[in-house]
């Protein structure tokens, strides 16, 4: 392939910058330092300029697609309960299903033939997990006492168990099978403070932790599932303490409807992804009287969407 044109350094500019090239100087430079035009196209493309350009086309992007009346959580009572009984069923069956598996798609299948190695890998990559965790916390000027009570929700909800320093740790799993195997791991790795429960099981008790943490979970209930879900925890959450938890508060082309779901439309047997709008969870921080401390997107959705990771301090 020829080398670049100083034509192609313009259309360059003009495609991935927005602006004409400086000067002839430059573009010459460009000319003379890349073998073809594709390799003139990755250097432009991949450049800061460009990087900040294309975040600031997606922040305008996002505003434009926030559907407020496209995923509401509001529902009867009858119609929570029975879907809460079939989601629960349905993540005790198969866990969140095949639709996480996508979203870790570059993370190395387990060995079902090699347990322990699964498990040692989860509490490493646990580890790494919990350091950022820590991080944020310390961003807040506050530190996880030593004899906190922390509460994880989320399949392997376990992970972080050998990382975070805490009084109990307690691992909100999925269904019973997930919560079999995280106490195969607790018991394997010596992770005396922690113990595991069902998501059915911390919903219906009363178990008050002084930080709830969530992340890749909530996203796989029903708006009205991941809000009532979200509300028990934050419920429990001692005053002083924290929260932080992700999920996706928009999913392109995505709407629910409560009866409509009841009927089947939007039920999928390998698992299944939603969204609850930003404004509702803000609501709900505020309605268990949290202050947050804030709200950063995050890119595990991909091309599918937004989320978000919230931390939030309950007031005392």
């Amino acid at each position: 392939m020829p080398p670049p044109t100083l034509s192609d350094v313009a259309r360059s500019y003009r495609l991935f910058l927005g602006r004409q090239v400086e000067s002839g100087l430059v573009a010459s430079q460009h000319v003379a330092t890349t073998d073809s035009l594709w390799s003139l196209v990755e250097r432009v493309w991949a450049s800061p300029e460009a990087r900040r350009r294309r975040i600031g086309e997606a922040a305008e992007a996002i505003a434009g697609m926030d559907d407020r009346a496209a995923a509401s959580p509001a529902c009867t009572p009858g119609q929570l309960a029975q879907m809460l009984e079939t989601v629960e069923a349905d993540w005790a069956r198969r866990g969140f299903g095949a639709c996480h598996d996508r979203l870790l798609r570059d993370e190395p299948r387990y060995d079902p033939k090699s347990l322990k190695w699964d498990l040692a890998r989860r509490l490493a990559a646990g580890a790494e997990e919990a350091a950022g965790l820590r991080q944020r916390i310390a961003e807040t000027g506050a530190a996880l006492d030593p004899a906190a009570s922390v509460a994880v929700f989320g399949e392997h909800a376990f992970r972080l168990a050998g990382a975070i320093t805490a009084g109990r740790y307690l691992a909100v799993e999925p269904g019973p099978d997930a919560a079999a195997v995280a106490r195969r791991a607790i018991e394997a790795h010596g992770l005396a403070a922690a113990e595991a429960t069902t998501i059915g099981a911390f919903r219906q008790g009363a178990r008050g932790c002084d930080l709830f943490y969530s992340t890749m979970a909530l996203q796989y209930a029903p708006p009205p599932v991941a809000y009532a879900l979200l509300g028990r925890a934050l419920e429990q959450v001692a005053p002083g303490g924290l929260a932080c938890f992700q999920l996706a508060c928009q999913l392109h082309d995505y709407r629910f409807d409560a009866e409509a779901y009841l009927a089947g439309d939007g039920r999928a047997p390998d698992g299944e992804l939603h969204a609850l709008p930003q404004h509702h969870v803000l609501a709900l921080l505020e309605r268990h009287e949290f202050a947050p401390i804030e709200v950063r997107p995050d890119g595990r959705l991909g091309e599918l969407g937004v989320s978000y990771v919230f931390l939030a301090r309950r007031r005392s």
